[in-house]
């Protein structure tokens, strides 16, 4: 063992860490309420632990942002965490590209009850993500779960990738092309 490495350093509480190994580097993502509330951050180490640029703040709400769970698909990560924005916790779930920056078309919000939904986990299956979650829409806590198919793959090399490519097996198919009637 070489030992641990501090990864946070402020004056708040930074926890709930989530890990991902891309094959080169880590992602890590956590809660921290340095902001005055618990948002979600990210950063990146080497495989020692060794810090790589500065720390991401990746969510911004009027609620708290809680407890990350985070995956590598090969290309790009997906997080999930649960926020208290509406009212009650609801589950989210993003994209970031391979340093950590989230993917144009924000965040989705996954669930939508009246009870909890919180405590997310995410997987990628190597065609999409897979979500679970507790949920307590029915009183008490049940297992939930969402199959979540954007991904950052660009099959046909048109710089879109399968969330936003209405066909990306075709390279002339894409939301920068002209719409035609067919």
């Amino acid at each position: 063992s070489a030992g641990d490495q501090r990864l946070t350093s402020d004056s708040a509480t930074s926890a709930d860490p989530s890990l991902a190994w891309t094959g080169g580097n880590l992602g890590v993502a956590w809660e921290d309420n340095r902001d005055g509330r618990f948002e979600i951050y990210f950063a990146r180490t080497d495989s020692s632990g060794n810090k790589i640029g500065a720390d991401l703040r990746l969510t911004n709400a009027t609620g708290d942002s809680e407890a990350p769970s985070l995956v590598w698909t090969g290309t790009e990560y997906g997080i999930t965490w649960y926020d208290s924005t509406p009212g009650n916790f609801e589950t989210y779930y993003a994209r970031l590209d391979s340093v950590g920056n989230p993917v144009p078309g924000g965040e989705v919000r996954l669930s939508n009850a009246s009870g909890f939904s919180e405590w997310p986990n995410i997987a990628w299956t190597g065609e999409h993500f897979g979500v679970v979650w507790s949920d307590a829409r029915g009183g008490e806590y049940e297992v939930f779960f969402a199959t979540v198919k954007c991904c950052g793959n660009d099959q046909d090399a048109d710089t879109f990738g399968a969330c936003d490519d209405c066909d990306d097996l075709e390279p002339a198919a894409n939301p920068g092309e002209t719409e035609v009637c067919d």
